[in-house]
């Protein structure tokens, strides 16, 4: 009778498990049950790129040597995203033919279809390697799930697993570190939601891309039981330039809560060959304009300058930077007459232009204003409803004061998106109440 066993390689990283397993006789010296196939560490890569008409996609490959201790054949199973294309799976230098099985792999961005395979004689040792392409789908942000937790399905495992993961990310995705993040997630049956957990890693960069790298080991004689999600925010930048000046404005999202702070560069070049000689009126020196929805709001609306005459020089490629917050809620001048209502009112929720000015002048010279950046502005719908009510207030409540990692926390009731959900969340959350779209 033939030994026969069932083992499971999930993307993005793979592990294995047994059923139906025919068990012979060992030694009782012996500490690895007979038969068995053991994993004990894994190899990711994956490269994040932009591709035509401002789509993502994901090039994924995996390494995983494995150990047979007295199977003759093996069935092996693997998740891949949906929309996966380019797929193909290797045995050493052996192409292996492969179907789309019957089950899915639940992960937090959705189902992932599994794909199976068969080794018939199965080596004592032996590499499987995978390769699949995908499109990564933007809501919001773009998010890359590789599901590393599979090892909760398996029977037998390695006494300890190791993956190694590195991951290139495009800068045309992410121009700086802030624009991406990374969690483990785990699935609480108790609670009934998915846990997240930060993870350490390390990041590097050359002139296209960023690097993460990151090792994650499981207990001992345990498997790994975590997925691994990548969020990158879009990050965007639009600029504008008049005699000799450039006006630059950058934000790292484009979908932004309303009341939410967020944080806008403003960056001022001079791209000519001869200094620029520049004054401005106040402590004031970029402003920024809000269009959309029957709406034009200026930041400046209902702030306080310092009334200051400064000039000075601007050398060729030398930059004035200041980094303006706002929450984009818009100035009520009327109230400040008549105590008629809030000073600052929620603009409604849908999509506006963002665009930057600078408020010097120069002899001469005009003052660049940028091109429009479209973002939305969103309701703080925290059960998404399409209204802002008592639910969402009694979801953050629950949640307030836990930080990410913590069993309370959760992603959705994070409204400031700070890692920590408190009073600043619940203020924003308040602020829209009884709103709808």
């Amino acid at each position: 009778m033939k030994n026969r066993v069932v083992a499971t390689l999930f993307s993005l990283f793979l592990v294995c498990g047994t059923v139906g397993m025919y068990f012979n006789r060992v030694a009782q010296a012996n500490p690895i049950p007979f038969p068995v196939i053991m994993m004990p560490e894994e190899y990711i890569n994956a490269t994040i790129s932009l591709g035509d008409h401002g789509l993502a996609y994901a090039e994924v490959d995996g390494l995983y040597p494995f150990k047979n201790i007295g199977y003759e054949n093996v069935t092996m199973y693997y998740p891949v995203p949906p929309n996966s294309s380019e797929i193909t799976v290797m045995m050493n230098d052996t192409v292996l033919e492969w179907k789309y099985s019957d089950g899915n792999y639940s992960t937090v961005v959705g189902e992932f279809p599994m794909i199976e395979w068969l080794i018939d004689p199965a080596p004592d040792s032996f590499e499987i390697r995978t390769h699949y392409s995908h499109l990564i789908v933007k809501d919001g942000s773009y998010s890359f799930l590789y599901a590393m937790g599979t090892g909760r399905y398996l029977e037998s495992y390695a006494k300890q697993t190791t993956a190694y993961v590195s991951i290139n990310v495009s800068k045309d995705l992410a121009s700086t570190e802030r624009n991406m993040d990374l969690h483990a997630l785990r699935y609480d049956k108790e609670a009934s939601r998915w846990l997240w957990n930060p993870v350490n890693y390390t990041i590097t960069q050359n002139d296209d891309s960023w690097l993460i790298s990151l090792t994650k080991t499981s207990e001992l004689f345990r498997p790994l039981v975590e997925d691994l999600l990548v969020r990158i925010n879009p990050c965007c930048t639009v600029s504008g330039a008049n005699d000799g000046l450039e006006l630059t404005l950058h934000v790292d999202k484009t979908r932004i809560t309303i009341g939410q702070v967020v944080d806008i560069n403003m960056t001022l070049r001079n791209a000519g060959n001869e200094s620029i000689h520049l004054v401005f009126g106040s402590s004031q020196t970029f402003d920024i304009y809000l269009q959309g929805r029957g709406v034009f709001a200026r930041w400046s609306a209902g702030l306080f300058f310092l009334f200051l005459v400064w000039e000075g020089w601007l050398d060729p490629n030398q930059t004035i930077t200041k980094t303006l917050d706002w929450n984009f809620f818009l100035y009520n001048p009327s109230s400040f007459f008549n105590f008629s209502g809030s000073e600052f009112i929620p603009p409604p929720p849908g999509m506006y232009t963002l665009s930057g000015y600078c408020v010097g002048r120069s002899e001469n010279l005009s003052m660049p204003r940028t091109y429009g950046l479209s973002i939305e502005l969103m309701l703080p719908d925290i059960n998404h409803d399409e209204r802002v009510d008592i639910i969402d207030v009694a979801i953050a409540a629950k949640a307030f004061g836990s930080n990410l990692g913590e069993s309370r926390w959760n992603i959705e009731a994070d409204v400031q998106e700070d890692g920590t959900i408190n009073i600043v969340d619940l203020s924003i959350i308040a602020k829209s109440f009884g709103k709808t779209f």
